[in-house]
């Protein structure tokens, strides 16, 4: 298979607010990876068990290498395992969304993540950080039955924008930061602001993380930003930085199949 070949099915896991086929690519594609579970490196720390901090931290890598539906089963167990743990419900919560790109999104499926907010808010989490998060998120969940997708879409940006400003030291809110910013995309804005804006941001994480090479192993949430770097420059086709990030991530790729960059 060439490496123009590779490329396109990793990058069309991230482009679905444009192609309307890609959840089903993307779950496909990466429930064949969760067999072998090759998910790097992802430490999000929350106040609870030493172990539900274990099963955390791997749910949040399966979140990021986009495992669903088993992210939701993922941080279910945690909170069946420790109901006090109130980050499961955080993640129960955002594994709600497939795709995040590709809104709008069912009555069902936002009646369930606010129902998961509400028990993480019930659980009391004992830092002002992880309320931040949860109260972040919370943002996208309530009034859906009442406040459009795009409202909600942008609320959620401004909060998970101060989140990042509280906390910029945290890489994990760094990513869902741009995260954000690509779901809030306009796509009638020429000047590419939020895009380019999310760009940045990742690429600096470029700078922190890890990148391929021998013997090395590129940690999950760098290849998440990858993604998304591809994703945020993905629409300014001409940007000479495309292609710089285009072969990263390939390479990325090739370290979880332990194949070569042509």
């Amino acid at each position: 298979m060439t490496s123009r070949m590779k490329f396109w099915p990793a990058l069309l896991c991230i482009m679905g607010a444009q192609l309307a086929a890609v959840p089903v690519v993307a779950q496909n594609e990466h429930a064949d990876h969760a067999a072998d579970e090759n998910l790097g490196t992802v430490h999000f720390p929350i106040s609870c068990s030493a172990e539900a901090q274990r099963q955390f931290d791997r749910a949040v890598a399966m979140l990021h290498s986009f495992y669903y539906p088993e992210t939701i089963k993922a941080f279910t167990a945690i909170a069946t395992a420790e109901p006090s743990c109130a980050m499961a419900y955080w993640g129960v919560a955002i594994s709600q969304r497939p795709n995040p790109l590709v809104a709008p999104f069912p009555p069902e499926v936002l009646q369930q993540g606010l129902a998961a907010i509400e028990k993480a808010r019930a659980a009391h989490a004992t830092t002002r950080r992880e309320r931040d998060w949860i109260d972040a998120l919370a943002v996208f969940f309530q009034d859906y039955d009442a406040v459009d997708q795009k409202t909600r879409t942008a609320e959620y940006e401004s909060a998970m924008a101060r989140l990042h400003e509280s906390y910029p030291r945290d890489t994990e809110a760094a990513v869902f930061y741009a995260l954000a910013l690509n779901e809030a995309v306009d796509l009638m804005d020429r000047s590419y602001s939020r895009q380019l804006k999310a760009a940045a941001i990742l690429e600096g994480l470029q700078r922190q993380l890890p990148l391929c090479g021998a013997g090395s192993v590129l940690a999950t949430r760098a290849a998440y930003a990858l993604a998304h770097l591809l994703h945020s420059r993905h629409v300014a086709r001409r940007h000479p930085i495309r292609s710089r990030f285009r072969r990263r991530y390939q390479c990325h790729e090739c370290s979880r199949r332990s194949c070569s960059v042509g």
